[in-house]
C-alpha cells in the first residue's frame, strides 16, 4: 500500500511540475530607434540636446494574468566612432507616463546615473541600470525611454563654424545603442525575447550652428556696400522743390532694420519654432517706434504666432544712453514638440521700424539670443560683430551687430558721375556733400530754395555732432561740414571689423615639476588677430638645461600650419628665443600658446622670465600686450597630466602623466591613429595617485612598425581622460 500511495504521490508531482511548465510566463520587448514620436522623422543629435535615441514596450502573451512583472536592471550596449567620447555625457532612462512620445512629463527612473561612453566602434563594453525592490512595475505596453544627454559644445566652438550639412554631422561622428535578448532581467522570471529593429541607426552629430544678423533689407545703393548689410545712413527725400522734400531735416528720418537669418540649405531641415531675444541701441540718437512679423512667419501663419515687445530695465549702469527691449515669438503655443513650426529660409524674424531723433553713430544690437528649432533645440546663435574707428576719442569702442550713422553734413553718396541730389547718403561727408551745400548756402526760409536739411550749426555750436538750426545755412552749417569732412577722412567714421575684445594682450606662465623635468606653458588670454609671436626668456642654464619647446595645444588645434623656431646655440646660454609665425589662419581667443620643457641640474631653481615680447597682427601691427609678473606654480595632484618626450619622435617616445589624488581608478593608456582605430594598449590597469612613465617604440600591439604620421596618446579612466597628438618621423 505504501508502495501504491508514492506512485500516486510521484504521478502528482509530475502533474504539478507539468503544469507549471506549461503556465510559464511568456514575454517580450519591442526594440525600435525612437524619433521624436518613437515611430516616425528621425533628426540628427545636437549640441546641449536631451533627446530619447530607443524604445523599449514590454508585452505579455496574456494581458489578464494577475501576475506583477517587476525590471530588475537592463544592460545596452552604445556605440559610436568617436575617439574623443565626449558627444554624449550621459545615459538616462525615462517612463513613458502615456502618450508613447518621449516627452516633459515622462518619468526620469534611471536617477541621473552619469555614465562614461566607452570609445567603441562595436558592442563590446556595455552599461547596466539596476533597480532595487519592487520598485519598477511593467505593465502590458509599458514604453521606457534611453534617453542621450548630448554634451553642449557651443562653448568649444570658437571658430563659430557654419552649419555643417555633411550627413553624418560635425566631424563624421555618430552614435547609437545596441540591445539583446538576456539583457532584461524581469521577474518573474519567463521566457523572453527582444525584437530587433531590421538595421541600427546610427545617430550622427549636427552642428546646429546658426548666424543672426542685423540687416538693412531696404538698403540704398551705399548701404547695399557696406559689410553684411548692417549699415542704416540717412535717406532724405529727393531735392525736387516739393514741400515735404523742402521741410524735411535728419530729426524726421525713420528706417526699417530686419533681424535676419542668412541660411538657407536644401540638404537639411532648418526650422524655428520660438524666439526669443534683446534688441538695444541709443536712445539720444534713435526711437523705437514699432514692431513687425518678419517674413519667416509667413504672412499666413501670423494668427498662429504669439509675439511680446516690452521694454527692460537698464542695459549697463555705464551706458544710460541704451534703451533695451524684449522680444518673443513662438507659434502654435508651448508644447515641447509639434508640426507648428516654420522653415528657415534666409528669412527675418522680426522688422523694427527707427525714428531719428539726432545725428551721431548708434548702435544697434542683439543679446540674450534663444532661437529653437522645431524640437525645441536651441541654436547655437553666433554674430557679426563690427565697430567704428573713432581716431578723436583714442581707439575703438565696443562691438556690435548694426551701426546707424547719421552725421551732420552728410547729404549724398560719394563716387557717381556727377553729385547726386537723391538724398542718398553713405555716413561720411565727402567732397561732393560740400560741393552740394554750396549750392544752397546763404539761404533763409524766405527763399524758394531753401531746405531744411542744410541748416545744421549756428553760432551755438560747440560740437560737429551738436545739431544747431538757426534757419540760415552760413558759415556755422559750412564749418560743421569742414569739420565732420576733416573727420571722415581721420578715419573717425570709419567701419570696420576690430577686436574681439578691447583689452590688451595678457601672457602668463605656469610651471609643473614632473620628476626631474621642469614644463613651462605660455598661456594667452584677450587674442585678436595673432599672426606672428616674438618672445624672449632668460633662464640660469646652471641650473636648468633647455631641452625642447613645441606650441601648445590650443595653438595645434586651431591651425596646423604653423612655424615655431628657437635658435639651440642662444638656449645653451640661457635665452629661450621664441619666434612663431602662424602659416594659415591668425589666432584668436585664449589658450596654451606653447610648452617648454627643461631640465633641473639642482632642486628648487629659480622660473624663467619673460624679457621681451613683441605680438603682430595679420597686417603686421603691433597688439598691446601685458604680461603677468609672476610665475603660476601649477601643483600635479589637483590636475590629470599627460606629455610624451620628443615630439615629434624618431625611433621611441618617453610617455609620462600623474595620476591626481582624487582620482584613483582603473586607466587605460593607448595610441589611436587618425581614423579612430586602437593600434597598441600600453596600459591597462588600477592606478594609484602619482607620476607613471614608460616609452612607445612606434609599433603596433604585435610589434610591428608603425608608419610615420599623426597618431592619439589617449589616456581614459575614471570618468576622466586626456588626448594628445604625437607626431612620428621615421
Amino acid at each position: 500500500m505504501q508502495k501504491h500511495r508514492s506512485g500516486y504521490k510521484a504521478l502528482f508531482l509530475m502533474s504539478v511540475l507539468c503544469f507549471f511548465v506549461e503556465s510559464q510566463a511568456q514575454y517580450g520587448w519591442n526594440f525600435q530607434y525612437a524619433l521624436n514620436n518613437v515611430t516616425t522623422q528621425w533628426r540628427h543629435l545636437a549640441s546641449g540636446d536631451t533627446m530619447a535615441i530607443a524604445s523599449f514596450t514590454f508585452s505579455t502573451d496574456n494581458p489578464a494574468d494577475p501576475k506583477s512583472y517587476y525590471l530588475k536592471g537592463f544592460r545596452l550596449w552604445p556605440i559610436t566612432n568617436s575617439t574623443t567620447g565626449w558627444f554624449v555625457d550621459e545615459l538616462q532612462l525615462y517612463m513613458d507616463r502615456g502618450n508613447r512620445s518621449f516627452g516633459a512629463d515622462d518619468s526620469l527612473i534611471s536617477g541621473g546615473l552619469a555614465i562614461t561612453i566607452p570609445d567603441q566602434s562595436d558592442s563590446v563594453n556595455s552599461i547596466s541600470f539596476n533597480f532595487g525592490g519592487d520598485s519598477l512595475l511593467l505593465a502590458d505596453n509599458r514604453m521606457l525611454f534611453v534617453v542621450a544627454i548630448v554634451h553642449d559644445w557651443r562653448d568649444d566652438d570658437p571658430e563659430n563654424l557654419e552649419i555643417d550639412t555633411t550627413g553624418a554631422g560635425p566631424y563624421g561622428k555618430w552614435f547609437s545603442i545596441k540591445v539583446f535578448t538576456g539583457d532584461f532581467n524581469v521577474t518573474p522570471a519567463g521566457s523572453n525575447d527582444v525584437k530587433q529593429p531590421l538595421a541600427v541607426v546610427e545617430f550622427g552629430y549636427q552642428a546646429l550652428n546658426l548666424p543672426v544678423t542685423i540687416r538693412n533689407e531696404l538698403a540704398t545703393s551705399a548701404e547695399n556696400d557696406s559689410s553684411n548689410l548692417n549699415m542704416f545712413y540717412p535717406t532724405f527725400r529727393s531735392i525736387n522743390g516739393t514741400a515735404a522734400s523742402k521741410i524735411q531735416r535728419i530729426d524726421d528720418l525713420s528706417f526699417y532694420a530686419d533681424i535676419f537669418l542668412p541660411v538657407t540649405n536644401d540638404s537639411i531641415e532648418l526650422s524655428i519654432k520660438s524666439t526669443s531675444f534683446q534688441f538695444g541701441f541709443d536712445n539720444r540718437i534713435l526711437e523705437f517706434e514699432s514692431a513687425e512679423y518678419g517674413d519667416v512667419w509667413n504672412e499666413d501663419d501670423w494668427y498662429y504666432v504669439d509675439t511680446s515687445v516690452t521694454q527692460v530695465e537698464l542695459y549697463d549702469e555705464n551706458h544710460p544712453e541704451y534703451s533695451i527691449f524684449q522680444y518673443s515669438a513662438e507659434i502654435g503655443g508651448s508644447e515641447l514638440v509639434n508640426n507648428k513650426y516654420r522653415a528657415i529660409d534666409s528669412s527675418s524674424v522680426i522688422r523694427l521700424k527707427f525714428n531719428v531723433i539726432g545725428p551721431g553713430i548708434s548702435p544697434i544690437f542683439i543679446r540674450n539670443i534663444d532661437i529653437r528649432d522645431r524640437w525645441g533645440v536651441q541654436y547655437h546663435a553666433y554674430q557679426h560683430l563690427q565697430n567704428y574707428a573713432n581716431v578723436e576719442s583714442g581707439g575703438n569702442s565696443d562691438r556690435f551687430d548694426a551701426w546707424a550713422k547719421y552725421i551732420l553734413g552728410d547729404y549724398t553718396f560719394s563716387g557717381g558721375d556727377q553729385i547726386s541730389a537723391a538724398g542718398i547718403c553713405d555716413g561720411q561727408v565727402t567732397w561732393e556733400d560740400i560741393s552740394l551745400f554750396s549750392d544752397y548756402f546763404w539761404l533763409n526760409p524766405a527763399s524758394s530754395r531753401w531746405y531744411k536739411r542744410f541748416d545744421i550749426g549756428s553760432s551755438e555750436s560747440v560740437s560737429p555732432s551738436q545739431y544747431s538750426p538757426d534757419d540760415t545755412t552760413n558759415f556755422y552749417d559750412l564749418m560743421v561740414l569742414g569739420t565732420n569732412y576733416r573727420r571722415t577722412y581721420d578715419g573717425a567714421f570709419n567701419q570696420k571689423i576690430v577686436a574681439q575684445n578691447r583689452e590688451s594682450l595678457k601672457i602668463q606662465m605656469t610651471s609643473e615639476e614632473l620628476s626631474s623635468n621642469l614644463l613651462i606653458r605660455i598661456n594667452m588670454k584677450n587674442v585678436n588677430d595673432l599672426q606672428a609671436a616674438h618672445l624672449r626668456l632668460n633662464f640660469d642654464s646652471q641650473i636648468l638645461r633647455f631641452e625642447s619647446i613645441e606650441t601648445g595645444e590650443w595653438v595645434k588645434n586651431v591651425n596646423e600650419n604653423q612655424l615655431l623656431l628657437a635658435p639651440e646655440a642662444l638656449a645653451e646660454k640661457g635665452i629661450i628665443d621664441l619666434n612663431f609665425v602662424s602659416l594659415g589662419k591668425s589666432l584668436n581667443g585664449e589658450g596654451e600658446f606653447a610648452e617648454i620643457r627643461l631640465t633641473k641640474l639642482c632642486p628648487n631653481p629659480s622660473l624663467p622670465e619673460i624679457a621681451e615680447v613683441d605680438i603682430r597682427d595679420s597686417n603686421c601691427r603691433s597688439l598691446s600686450t601685458f604680461v603677468v609678473p609672476d610665475v603660476e606654480t601649477v601643483v600635479a595632484k589637483d590636475f590629470l597630466i599627460l606629455e610624451n618626450y620628443p615630439n615629434p619622435f624618431n625611433g621611441e617616445t618617453r610617455i609620462s602623466y600623474n595620476i591626481p589624488e582624487s582620482k584613483a581608478g582603473n586607466y587605460r593608456v593607448m595610441i589611436v591613429d587618425i581614423r579612430g582605430n586602437c593600434i597598441s594598449t600600453l596600459e591597462n590597469r588600477f592606478h594609484h595617485a602619482g607620476s607613471y612613465q614608460f616609452h612607445w617604440n612606434g609599433c603596433y600591439q604585435n610589434g610591428q612598425a608603425v608608419a610615420s604620421g599623426m597618431y592619439f596618446l589617449v589616456l581614459r579612466g575614471s570618468g576622466v581622460g586626456k588626448i594628445r597628438k604625437i607626431m612620428l618621423l621615421r
